[in-house]
């Protein structure tokens, strides 16, 4: 669990004119649910959450304090950020105890070297690096690895081919390409002649 401490503050306005009212003084507008309990909008510091953010929590269990009341465990269910600046505009936040079983997002790294890559000169393909996976909350792994140390020119990783720790499940779809090794595309005279070929005036 994180040892990070959000605090959150509900608040009664909502929408564009309020959220932006909030980020200037130095606040994020977030929405908490869960435990059959009614979404509240709420508030937390901005600094809190990008720091949150910065060390990986947000994809485990963390301790949320509503209104300077008791401590209660939740998860970061979603993230929006402005697609412009990548800064953050809103938190989703659900709810969980930790002896519940919940679906996550956690991020993929890769191991190990691949003999296509290093020895045969093969371009390596890292096309997703998240896998979502179901269990228990309180055992969320930081991250999983893939081991690509075996993969030849034209082999890849399945999202079913990665191990999983024990007690969780696979959400993602088991065909899910995770990584691979591709033949280069070697350019040849012909390819540079053939379009300036193509873009002459004809006599």
């Amino acid at each position: 669990m994180s040892s990070i401490l959000l605090e959150l503050t509900t608040r009664s306005a909502s929408g564009t004119t309020a959220s932006k009212a909030l980020r200037r003084l130095g606040h994020i507008p977030a929405t908490l649910y869960g435990h059959g309990e009614k979404a509240l909008n709420v508030a937390v510091d901005v600094k809190l959450v990008t720091e949150l953010l910065r060390t990986g929590a947000d994809h485990h269990l963390i301790e949320i304090m509503l209104n300077g009341k008791a401590r209660e465990t939740a998860f970061v269910r979603s993230v929006q950020r402005d697609p412009i600046t990548g800064r953050v505009q809103h938190v989703d936040i659900l709810r969980v105890s930790s002896n519940e079983s919940i679906r996550a997002s956690i991020p993929l790294t890769l191991t190990g070297t691949a003999p296509g890559v290093k020895n045969s000169g093969g371009i390596l393909e890292f096309t997703v690096h998240q896998l979502e996976i179901s269990g228990p909350a309180a055992s969320l792994p930081e991250s999983l690895e893939v081991d690509i140390s075996a993969l030849e020119i034209r082999e890849h990783v399945t999202a079913a081919q990665v191990k999983l720790p024990s007690g969780f499940a696979l959400v993602t779809s088991p065909e899910t390409i995770i990584v691979a090794v591709e033949t280069p595309r070697v350019s040849t005279v012909a390819d540079e002649v053939a379009p300036v070929a193509a873009a002459a005036p004809a006599a």
